[in-house]
């Protein structure tokens, strides 16, 4: 009933129809994983699992190496070809202040101590 490539290259469940003829039918899904109707215990199903898990940890591992290759490619061009930021010169002197000014803080200084 199985062939030689449904055994090597796809995992094959099988379903009995509810027809008038009774007859059975295989659904097969590529996962690229063999399938063994005699042998389908826990070791099998175990080392499945670990060769799907690997596999998603690779490809998560390689996308993030990806993702961090990109961002330090695209950041070396962007540093070459930014402008140069000049930073402001800073101020030697404090602004002047008015004698009115400077009284009239020194005066609300003086209250707001007084009380």
């Amino acid at each position: 009933m199985y062939g030689a490539y449904h055994q090597k290259t796809h995992t094959a469940l099988r379903f009995k129809s509810r027809n008038r003829h009774n007859s059975s039918f295989t659904l097969a899904i590529f996962v690229g994983m063999s399938y063994n109707r005699q042998s389908m215990d826990i070791t099998n199903l175990l080392e499945q699992g670990v060769n799907l898990m690997m596999l998603g940890m690779g490809m998560v591992f390689f996308i993030l190496s990806l993702l961090v290759v990109t961002l330090k490619i695209v950041s070396t061009v962007i540093l070459k070809y930014e402008p140069e930021v000049v930073p402001p010169s800073p101020k030697t002197s404090a602004p002047k202040i008015n004698k009115d000014v400077a009284e009239a803080i020194t005066i609300a200084v003086q209250r707001f101590r007084s009380k």
